[in-house]
């Protein structure tokens, strides 16, 4: 009935023009209640100009029944249809959102607001104003306890990270920002493992940023961290673990040794035995062969890694080469007095 005798587009005047707080709070519950009927009625709703930004701006109601009530229903839209979840971008759902998860503590609301924000960052690639602004607030709430809150956090932070161009990232990275990170790339999360994927996959977008980022993650005791997610049952966590190894390795000595005195040379071979990823624990592997000093590399051959690397010769051509490579860096740096017993491979 009320499709039939269009008072929709009345209650959106209503919104606009009348500011009694008693009507708002009325219109409020109506607009609610109309997206509660069947997805039909919903969407001819939403063909009304203005409904969507009715919906979004009572987000902002000093009751706080009615604003998560608003933004329950905002959050099944945006994720009910990608044209929907458009639409409430362009009534301003993003800064209302971050608004929200800024000063809520209420789990509920902070729980769907994460979510809805997630599904907008996946859908839009963000301006570097709007991405900062996110980040920041991404940033409070990667200290949060609660499971779908995390998910949620790490998801849209890795979609604001991959929308930024480098030299955007290395201006909106921070230690406060690093740290929380590489605290969960260590934790286990059991039943959980795509909170340790997101992070991992932030870590290493911001690892290909530049020097200043490689840094940040490295004084933040980054590699510890992501030593742990090697050892990870996941394959895909392995793999994000070897690439952020990779290039917080390449072209440093420092770092290099930090490396080897934080134990990741022997967790690299491990993955390496296990054949999982073992082109991207050789990447790790010839990095430090690459850029390390004549000190590193009679460490490597120390641990057998020579051994090793002949062993995959026999691979995949991508395989085998990337061994190749290793072993001539190892030759030119290596030290006669080392019993170096190579690996039958003829």
């Amino acid at each position: 009935r009320v499709i039939g005798y269009k008072l929709v587009p009345r209650l959106i005047e209503l919104a606009k023009t009348n500011e009694d707080h008693t009507v708002q709070e009325n219109l409020a519950n109506v607009m609610i209640r109309l997206t509660a009927g069947t997805n039909e009625q919903t969407a001819v709703f939403l063909q009304e100009e203005g409904f969507l930004s009715v919906l979004v701006n009572v987000m902002d109601f000093p009751d706080a029944d009615v604003a998560e009530n608003a933004l329950t229903k905002v959050g099944s839209i945006v994720q009910s249809n990608p044209e929907y979840c458009e639409l409430a971008l362009q009534a301003g759902v993003v800064e209302r959102l971050l608004r929200c998860l800024k000063d809520s503590s209420k789990l509920s609301t902070l729980t769907i607001a994460s979510k809805t924000f997630a599904l907008c960052c996946n859908h839009k690639s963000f301006g570097f104003s709007e991405a900062k602004a996110g980040l920041e607030v991404m940033t409070q709430l990667l200290e949060n306890s609660d499971d779908d809150i995390l998910r949620y956090t790490c998801q849209a932070t890795l979609h604001l990270l991959d929308g930024l161009k480098c030299e955007e990232v290395n201006d909106v990275i921070s230690l406060r920002f690093v740290k929380p990170l590489l605290s969960l790339a260590s934790r286990g999360l059991p039943g959980n493992s795509s909170i340790q994927h997101y992070v991992l996959r932030s870590l290493y977008l911001i690892t290909k940023a530049g020097e200043k980022c490689v840094q940040s993650i490295v004084d933040c005791g980054g590699i510890t961290s992501i030593k742990t997610a090697l050892s990870s049952p996941h394959e895909k966590t392995q793999q994000l673990a070897c690439c952020a190894i990779s290039k917080i390795m390449t072209g440093n000595t420092d770092r290099i040794q930090l490396a080897i005195d934080g134990g990741v040379v022997p967790c690299l071979i491990r993955l390496l035995l296990s054949e999982r990823n073992k082109n991207y624990c050789l990447s790790a592997i010839y990095r430090a062969t690459e850029s390390g000093t004549a000190e590193h590399i009679k460490y490597l051959v120390t641990k057998d890694c020579i051994n090793h690397l002949c062993d995959t010769l026999v691979a995949d051509c991508t395989t085998a080469l990337i061994a190749l490579s290793a072993l001539t860096n190892v030759s030119s740096g290596g030290d006669s007095q080392f019993d170096v017993r190579y690996t039958d491979v003829s």
